[in-house]
């Protein structure tokens, strides 16, 4: 497996009593995330939520060369298509930059963040999204179910192997591919895994509203490994519920599912 990268260095450590230039930009401060069903969902209007970390994609959390800038992100229910759209007022010349810099690429950053690929193009996107909503999902082993608080609103565990060598396994690792750059925005020091390997599954927590309209809330990679001296032990990779379902109790489902697993023949192992 690889290795994860440095955790992070808080941004105001950094600071100290340097004056920042105009045309420097706290990356957690300028993207935002929001999470789409409707071709009407793709407006700055829709709520979001901010990434917690940054400095994995762009260095000590600053991005360089412009004002006004602003990086939506904007990610269907589902399937996690992502459209990205950058806007800013300036751009700032190399001369004004000092010390021989440039600004920085964003569309080549974010394309090392999202290898899956995203969308520059907001028509191409909305015209993406009535097909996106009628595609099926990957059929998934259904490891629990429940209800959440909130009225009608009901939850599913699905678990898949993603090394899986079928048409489904394929969808299925296209499918964590595109889940997978959040983990980059909301665990510290996290990394990607490789979906290849045979020891990989996924757990993802699927959230269904009043009227049955699906969502991905989250997912989380579990890793199986030898154990001595027979048996096989489990270790958590990847666990991730976005913002919008957090503090649901869906959670707690999801560390649930596994507690369940580990007292069916496997342990689990945390570090």
């Amino acid at each position: 497996m690889m290795q994860p990268p440095p955790k992070k260095i808080k941004a105001e450590e950094m600071e100290g009593s340097t004056s920042r230039s105009p045309y420097e930009t706290f990356a957690n401060d300028c993207i935002t995330f929001r999470i789409v069903r409707t071709p009407e969902d793709v407006q700055e209007s829709t709520p979001g939520f901010k990434p917690e970390f940054t400095h994995q994609v762009f260095a000590d959390e600053t991005i360089y060369g412009y004002r006004g800038l602003k990086i939506d992100v904007y990610l269907h229910a589902v399937t996690f298509h992502a459209y990205i759209n950058i806007t800013f007022t300036d751009k700032a010349r190399a001369s004004l930059m000092g010390s021989g810099k440039k600004p920085d690429d964003l569309e080549a950053l974010l394309k090392e963040a999202f290898p899956a690929g995203f969308q520059l193009n907001k028509q191409e996107f909305l015209q993406t999204i009535p097909h996106l909503n009628a595609a099926r999902l990957p059929d998934m082993e259904v490891v629990s179910q429940g209800h959440t608080d909130s009225p009608g609103t009901s939850w599913s565990v699905l678990r898949f192997h993603l090394a899986a060598k079928t048409a489904t396994g394929q969808l299925v690792r296209q499918w964590h591919a595109r889940m997978q750059p959040l983990v980059l925005f909301f665990i510290d020091g996290s990394c990607a895994i490789d979906s290849e390997d045979d020891n990989w599954d996924m757990y993802v927590m699927m959230s269904k509203d009043a009227t049955g309209t699906p969502a991905i809330a989250g997912y989380c990679t579990v890793y199986k490994f030898y154990g001595y001296p027979d048996s096989t032990r489990l270790r958590i990779s990847q666990v991730l519920l976005t913002p919008p379902w957090q503090r649901k109790g869906l959670g707690t489902a999801l560390i649930e599912v596994r507690e369940e697993r580990r007292w069916s023949n496997l342990k689990l192992d945390s570090q």
